[in-house]
């Protein structure tokens, strides 16, 4: 079964519109992908949409925590602030994990590689 996913132009660029489930309620994201200034390395901003429009910045997907481990492919997936990100990238085949975890705070963030293609 290969569903046909929606998607939107923001600035020029097709972005698929991806369902997001949360404890706060359902919403439609796209996810843009970003670099943290340090190094960088992958960084994923998540956007609401509405209406075929962006309306707001919900969350940043990833995390910057182990520059020697993330890359433009390979980053750690902010798991403390949304404990729905898991299972959204394996919903939406976004990423795999890769085994590793990195501990900052009171969290170990898992370490994705993640299909850039996608967003």
């Amino acid at each position: 079964m290969n569903k046909e996913r929606k998607t939107i132009n923001v600035d020029g660029k097709k972005h698929i519109v991806f369902p997001l489930h949360t404890e706060f309620g359902d919403v439609e994201v796209i996810l843009v992908k970003g670099e943290y200034a340090n190094d960088g390395s992958l960084a994923i901003e998540v956007m609401e949409v509405e209406n075929d429009q962006v309306v707001d910045s919900f969350t940043t997907l990833t995390t910057y925590v182990n520059p020697f481990l993330q890359s433009s492919t390979d980053a750690f997936v902010d798991t403390n602030n949304n404990p729905w990100a898991e299972k959204f990238i394996k919903e939406n085949r976004l990423g795999k994990f890769t085994g590793d975890r990195c501990g900052g705070g009171f969290c170990l963030y898992p370490l994705y590689t993640f299909d850039v293609t996608k967003f």
